[in-house]
C-alpha cells in the first residue's frame, strides 16, 4: 500500500503542482512524489556543470554542496543543506522553496531547467 509524503506542506505542494496545466510542474510534482530515500539529491558540481547562463536550476529534492559555486544561479528546490544554502549566498545566488516560486510565479515557466 502506498501511502506518499508525510509532511503536509509537501503533500499541499504536490497537489498544487499536480494541478497545473504546465507539463513541467507536472514532472516536478511526480519527482517529489516519491518515498524519501527515492527523493533527488543534486550536489552543486552538478549545478556547476550543467547550469546555462540565465536559466533558473529547478531541483525536485534536495540541494547539497560537494564543492562552491562558480556562478550565481537561482535554484528552485525543496530543501537543502545547510552549507548549500551558504555556498549559494556566497556566489551572489538565489534559493527559493519550489512553494515559493510557484506562490510567487504561478505557472509561468519562463527559463527553467530541470536538474536531477
Amino acid at each position: 500500500m502506498r501511502r506518499g509524503p508525510e509532511n503536509i506542506y509537501l503533500k499541499n505542494t504536490i497537489e498544487r503542482l499536480r494541478r497545473s496545466k504546465k507539463a513541467i510542474w507536472r514532472k516536478v510534482s511526480e519527482m517529489l512524489n516519491c518515498p524519501r530515500r527515492k527523493r533527488i539529491a543534486v550536489n552543486l558540481s552538478k549545478v556547476n556543470r550543467y547550469y546555462k547562463e540565465g536559466k533558473i536550476v529547478v531541483i525536485p529534492g534536495k540541494v547539497l554542496a560537494d564543492e562552491p559555486l562558480k556562478s550565481p544561479v537561482t535554484i528552485v528546490a525543496w530543501s537543502a543543506s545547510k552549507k548549500a544554502l551558504k555556498e549559494i549566498e556566497k556566489a551572489g545566488g538565489k534559493f527559493i522553496r519550489v512553494d515559493k516560486y510557484f506562490d510567487e510565479h504561478g505557472e509561468e515557466v519562463g527559463d527553467l531547467m530541470i536538474l536531477r
